[in-house]
């Protein structure tokens, strides 16, 4: 599946890149009056985590916050950046490891995941706005606990790539609501530095949603 969806995110970020040249060559060229939209973000994080070494990951879902810039080069077209901090719970699916540790939770890793994705926006006039997008990020680990500090682990950083689709619903001219959908799969390395025959690949397709709450100036 994750190769798939890396390829969807390949697919869409040409797309948007066709796009992006032929609206320029276009008569909107120009942004619009309010070229910036801030937002804050309540999101939901579900993880489909696959692991093919000793360790046997996996990953539980999360809720955080989430703050976010949209620049519009043009009506239709824009660039999303986002920024949050995620803790994940990260255990084990191997019976012998958690018979041996006591528990299947191996602990905690906090993540900083920044995002960047190029966006299409359909209706920019309209009161209801539903856009597209695909990029990239760079997921940074650190601060692991529990077993995972232990046993000297660290989750190597590492690019992912990212799909999203979503929508604006306009309150009025300045302030809206946002209900958006990310999907983010990555890879990264896991080094065990007291047991190196441990060292792990964690491969994560995460599903990221968020309703939030927009200003456009």
């Amino acid at each position: 599946m994750k190769k798939e969806l890396h390829h969807l995110s390949w697919t869409l970020t040409a797309l948007l890149g066709l796009l992006w040249t032929s609206s320029a060559a276009g008569q909107f060229l120009a942004p619009p009056d309010k070229p910036w939209l801030l937002r804050t973000t309540a999101i939901g994080v579900l993880t489909d985590t696959q692991s093919d070494g000793p360790l046997n990951l996996d990953t539980d879902e999360t809720v955080d916050f989430a703050f976010d810039a949209t620049y519009f080069v043009t009506p239709n077209i824009a660039v999303n950046v986002l920024a949050t901090f995620i803790n994940l719970e990260v255990k084990t699916n191997s019976s012998a490891l958690a018979s041996g540790f006591g528990t299947d939770s191996l602990g905690s890793v906090d993540i900083l995941p920044p995002i960047v994705t190029f966006q299409w926006h359909f209706i920019p006039e309209g009161k209801v706005r539903p856009y597209v997008g695909a990029g990239f990020n760079y997921n940074v680990f650190y601060n692991e606990s529990g077993t995972l500090e232990a046993v000297g682990a660290h989750i190597d950083n590492t690019f992912g790539f990212v799909a999203q689709a979503g929508l604006d619903y306009m309150l009025s001219d300045h302030f809206s609501l946002n209900a958006d959908f990310k999907y983010l799969g990555f890879e990264a390395d896991v080094d065990v530095g007291a047991a190196p025959a441990l060292n792990d690949d964690l491969e994560v397709d995460a599903f990221i949603f968020g309703v939030g709450l927009g200003y456009r100036f």
